[in-house]
């Protein structure tokens, strides 16, 4: 097998259907074969089809390979290899591939067959009439079955045309005539049908004679009824047989299909009165209640259909018929007791539906409402989650006051809804609870529920409930619930009230600011929202956050009635706290406008007062100042506050002498000083008015004063500098100012106008370098003014001239008129020395 192997392998048949059968006969069919088999066979190698065949492979193998032989060869051949592909398909359920397979073998052998029943039978699947009758004409000898097959592909007048022509060659009628009559009944032409049997009658032996009599008697009684002959021929049987019942029944029929109104209730009164079967007896006199109620005779039907239930009590059908007549008749009370009757004969979910209309009947047309509970509560005795049985009871409990029982029934019913529905259920059961049964707890637990669901008006209940309670926390988290639901008016007024509550009774300042913010953010101009977290904003002393909610609040206190006295003073507060954090925001302007709108309704409101005085000094408004120490030193004078009315002489001290009363300064900055002698703006005032006097001992001991009281640096270092003025320039102490300058470097060694000043006195000493070296370092310092900067520079050209630096003087010296105008006609060093001498003697400070 091995040397045959390679063989073909030489040959370039390696992979052919030969060498496969090699393979196959050393190794046997396994797995790997199979599947090389099955691309080998697919590929059209007849070999290996061959083998496929001979080997028994899987099916869908052995009919590929069938069809591929099929296609190889013509003929009975092809015909019988198709046959085979078509049964290997079929076997491996590929239905597709068999249909096709048998298709080829119809088309090579057109013969009657398993192949042209399955083609023919496709085609009709499909409605391909033109199909079948294309494969018919191959096959003359079976077209019999040609109306037949036509008829499935849904040809009904193809079908027929060849039933007919097949029924015109046809030598035995029999067949014939019975698909004739088959097709007359199923088309419900009973007339011709019944024509058809009584021909067929003259040619039937006796038996076959009987059978189609009674078939005929049959129509006449049922679908030809309303016909003569039926009359007649029924009459005629009666005659020959008074107490034959089918006979009557049928008259009675029949009558009532002319019209014959009493004649039918003539033959059912007849029937009645037989010994029948209680079925019959029933189903007559359900009969009679059909035709009475055709003539309008309601009573006489109601009393056939009650004779019907004696003799048959289960008689459904009566019990229907009773039912509808009394619902036509508006019998209420009669058709509930039918309806009892009709659910007692049923179970389940029939018996539920019959005792809910038995129910809807008894509430809406009985009026009971108590009686409608009973019937209800029968229907949810069956089915505890009726919806409609729920909901009606819900209604009708409300409506007689039956609390307890409404309270189950509304939370079985919440219990069957989703959403807003079921919330407004769990509410209204809670709000009974309460206000009904007292049953407070239990209820605010219902319309917590309700609420938590969406329920608007249970939220309104829970809220109201907790705040009669007393329960202020959770009357405030309903609350804010409530106003999460809401909108507009009634969601500001919800957090309005838990603001308030937290505010006022919880005395809870953060939970009050928390609600009082959620509130200004659906209201922003909400006044007491605004008023509440301005307290809170100055309370932390966080003016940049108040300062918006003040804006927002000036209108409100705009609007409020003036005339009285207490308001007068909210709204002065009111002016008070903004003009402070505007001026905290450094408006001073607006700030002052505040302030005096404070005063102008509480002209004696201290603190408003010491808040705008000092801004009156920093604009100059002197007079304005005056008005308001004057007005301070009424309000304060005896209230034994030293302090505060030691600052108050003091700053009307300064003011008196700013407006020339200087005798009047005089006196007030003593006073102040005798009830505060540390006070330093008191200080600092009567500095001014000594200097003004050119008193410069006693000045001189107030700067020792002031350098002895403060805490502040800078003043420090002021005072210092200005005793040196007064030392050089008054008293011409120049060594001693020299020391009081540099005492104030000790504290702020980059002190401009004391390094300009010692620098100065360094070139009187013709000391070049100390000078240079002062001037620089003052140069050092940033944002320097023009007349300082000036003055150094004109140091430094001094100092350059006296150590032999002509260029340096020229240059410095072009710097210093630059930065002020004061040194441009200065043609040498001694003429800008004298300059700067000048300059320095004008004023303690250069920088103001």
């Amino acid at each position: 097998v091995d040397d045959a192997t390679r063989v073909l392998e030489a040959c370039g048949l390696g992979g052919s259907g030969e060498a496969l059968r090699l393979r196959v006969a050393a190794q046997g069919l396994g797995p790997a074969l199979v599947a090389e088999l099955r691309a080998s066979v697919t590929a059209g190698d007849l070999a290996a089809c061959q083998l496929a065949i001979e080997l028994g492979a899987p099916a869908d193998i052995r009919g590929r390979a069938h069809a591929c032989v099929a296609e190889s060869v013509a003929g009975p051949a092809r015909a019988t290899a198709a046959v085979r592909a078509a049964e290997a398909f079929e076997e491996a359920a590929d239905l597709d591939a068999a249909r096709r397979a048998w298709s080829t073998a119809f088309e090579a052998d057109p013969r009657p067959g398993r192949a042209f029943d399955t083609v023919v039978a496709a085609l009709a699947s499909e409605g391909d009439a033109a199909g079948v009758r294309a494969a018919y004409d191959k096959v003359p000898s079976v077209a019999s079955r040609l109306g037949d097959a036509l008829a499935a592909a849904g040809d009904t007048e193809g079908a027929r045309a060849a039933w007919d022509a097949e029924r015109a060659a046809a030598t035995v009628a029999l067949p014939w005539q019975l698909r004739t009559e088959a097709e007359l009944e199923s088309a419900g032409k009973m007339q011709e049908l019944f024509d058809a049997l009584r021909a067929r009658m003259a040619s039937a032996d006796d038996l076959t004679r009987e059978e189609l009599a009674t078939r005929c008697r049959e129509l006449l009684g049922g679908p030809l009824a309303g016909t003569d002959e039926a009359w007649e021929s029924y009459r005629a049987l009666h005659a020959a047989d008074p107490t034959n019942r089918g006979v009557l029944e049928a008259l009675a029929r029949i009558a009532g299909a002319r019209g014959d109104e009493d004649q039918a209730l003539h033959y059912l009164a007849q029937l009645g009165n037989t010994d029948a079967p209680a079925t019959d007896l029933a189903r007559w006199q359900r009969q009679l209640a059909d035709i009475l109620t055709q003539k309008g005779d309601a009573a006489g039907a109601r009393a056939a259909l009650l004779r019907a239930l004696d003799v048959q009590p289960d008689d459904r059908a009566a019990l229907a018929s009773l039912r509808n007549l009394l619902q036509t008749g508006e019998d209420w009370s009669a058709l509930a007791a039918v309806h009892a009757r009709e659910a007692a004969l049923v179970d389940g979910p029939e018996r539920v539906a019959i005792l809910a209309e038995r129910a809807r009947v008894t509430e809406t047309h009985l009026g009971d409402a108590r009686v409608a509970i009973e019937a209800w509560s029968g229907v949810l005795d069956l089915d505890p989650g009726h919806a409609d049985g729920l909901a009606r009871l819900v209604a009708l409990t409300e409506s007689v006051g039956d609390w307890a029982a409404f309270v189950d029934h509304a939370r079985a019913l919440a219990g069957t809804v989703e959403g807003a529905e079921g919330a407004a259920l769990l509410g209204r059961a809670g709000l009974v609870l309460v206000q009904r049964l007292r049953r407070d707890d239990e209820g605010l637990r219902e319309l917590d529920r309700a609420a938590a669901s969406g329920d608007l008006t249970a939220a309104q209940a829970v809220e109201r409930l907790l705040t009669g309670k007393g329960q202020w926390e959770r009357a405030v988290a309903a609350a804010r619930r409530l106003a999460a639901m809401s909108a507009g008016a009634e969601s500001i007024e919800a957090l309005a009230r838990a603001a308030r509550i937290a505010q006022d009774t919880l005395k809870d300042k953060a939970l009050a600011g928390t609600v009082f913010g959620e509130l200004l953010g659906i209201a922003p101009d909400h006044p007491d929202a605004l008023r509440f977290s301005t307290d809170l904003a100055i309370e932390a002393g966080d003016l940049v956050r108040a300062l918006p909610l003040l804006e927002r609040l000036e209108a409100h206190e705009k609007a409020k009635d003036l005339e009285d006295f207490d308001t007068q003073v909210e709204v002065a507060l009111y002016y008070h706290r903004y003009g402070n954090a505007l001026l905290a925001a450094e408006r001073v302007a607006d700030a002052v406008a505040r302030y005096e709108r404070s005063l102008e309704l509480n002209p004696a409101y201290v603190s408003t007062l010491e808040a705008i005085g000092p801004l009156y000094i920093s604009t100059a408004d002197w007079k304005g100042a005056e008005r308001v120490y004057q007005k301070l030193l009424q309000l304060t004078a005896g209230l034994g506050d030293n302090e505060q009315l030691g600052r108050v002489y003091g700053n009307l001290g300064r003011v008196e002498h700013k407006l020339g009363q200087t005798e009047k300064a005089r006196k007030r900055l003593a006073k102040a000083l005798e009830l505060n002698s540390s006070d330093v703006n008191a200080l600092r005032a009567y500095a001014e008015v000594l200097w003004d006097a050119q008193d410069w001992n006693n000045l001189l001991n107030v700067y020792n004063n002031i350098i002895y009281c403060t805490a502040d640096r800078d003043e420090v270092v002021d005072a210092y500098i200005r005793k040196g003025h007064v030392l050089d320039v008054a008293l011409g102490f120049e060594p001693r100012a020299a020391q009081h300058y540099e005492k104030g470097l000790a504290f702020d060694p980059a002190q401009p106008d004391a390094l300009v000043r010692l620098g100065e006195l360094a070139l009187r000493r013709q000391d070049w370098a100390v000078a240079a070296d002062f001037a620089t370092r003052g140069l050092a310092v940033e944002r320097l003014g023009a007349r300082l900067r000036g003055a150094l520079l004109a140091v430094q050209a001094v100092s350059a001239s006296g150590a032999q630096d002509a260029t340096g003087f020229e240059t410095l010296g072009r710097e210093a008129a630059a930065a002020d105008t004061a040194y441009a006609d200065a043609a040498n060093a001694e003429s800008l020395h004298a300059v700067v001498r000048q300059v320095l003697a004008a004023g303690p400070r250069l920088t103001g």
